[in-house]
């Protein structure tokens, strides 16, 4: 998101360190919340030239659309959308605005 003139507040460092950093800062919108919406709006308004600032209480974005690494089997963990089909145009929309679209895994039914 940096490359869109996006702003985040909450993602790495403190959020008294992110909150004082702001404050000297002019935004257009602020967007609270860092999940799926909140990333696709961000987008979609820094593309259509306005300053964004995204909130999040947490230390990462994503929402409940992430990955870790378990800590006992070692096996990569990913959650997100339970199910994306190509009938869900808006989100293929998003992954080829952010350039990720190739990397979706189709699974065999």
């Amino acid at each position: 998101l940096q490359n869109l003139s996006c702003q985040t507040r909450g993602w790495g460092g403190s959020a008294m360190a992110d909150a004082t950093q702001a404050q000297d800062q002019e935004f257009d919108v602020v967007i609270v919340g860092g999940g799926v919406a909140g990333l696709a709006s961000a987008v979609t308004l820094s593309q259509q030239g306005l300053r964004c600032a995204v909130l999040e209480s947490r230390s990462i974005l994503g929402g409940r659309a992430r990955s870790w690494i378990d800590g006992v089997t070692r096996d990569p963990v990913h959650i997100g959308p339970h199910v994306v089909v190509t009938e869900y145009p808006n989100f293929f929309k998003l992954l080829e605005q952010l350039g990720t679209r190739d990397k979706v895994v189709w699974q065999p039914w």
